[in-house]
């Protein structure tokens, strides 16, 4: 087969595979070995043929969406803008967010050694720091388990429990 003016290579494999389609990509590319093509130009010329006339006939796919977790809902933690104004002021008073989640942790300790005597004992801890004086000591709570206090420790959940306000209060 022999070249016309102004065809392309790839133009001239077309006419040749629409010519001999029962030919494989060796035998064109040895057919046409004047033109200097190989088996593999051949077949990426067929194949690029094949996904042009199949394009035309299918309907367009969906845009394929970027991988990565899908989008969830975002979820209200039901705070108002009171209470994050109060939180920065609670910010400010402490000196720092490390020094308000330092106490956050302290007061959680003791929430979870004193159980549901916790608010009881915490306002009597603060009454205590305050006034200097013991106002009304709170019953001395048994731990939990789990809570972070050892059975070995001789201290009870009380003791323990102002150690952690101290700490915080200070």
């Amino acid at each position: 087969m022999a070249k016309v003016a102004g065809e392309s290579k790839s133009a001239q494999i077309l006419a040749y595979i629409k010519a001999n389609p029962d030919v494989g990509n060796t035998e064109v590319a040895k057919a046409l070995s004047k033109l200097g093509v190989n088996a593999a130009y051949v077949a990426t010329i067929r194949s690029n043929a094949k996904r042009a006339k199949s394009k035309g006939k299918t309907a367009p796919k969906a845009k394929a969406s970027k991988p990565g977790r899908k989008a969830g809902k975002a979820k209200s933690v039901g705070v108002s803008f009171e209470q994050v104004i109060a939180a920065k002021a609670l910010v400010t008073e402490l000196g720092g967010v490390d020094k308000v989640r330092a106490t956050l942790d302290a007061a959680q300790k003791v929430i979870l050694a004193l159980g549901e005597d916790a608010e009881a004992s915490l306002q009597a801890l603060v009454d205590f720091e305050s006034a200097g004086q013991p106002q009304a000591e709170a019953p001395a709570a048994e731990a939990p388990k789990g809570a972070g206090i050892k059975k070995k420790d001789t201290k009870t959940a009380q003791a323990a429990a102002e150690d952690d306000a101290v700490k915080v209060v200070a």
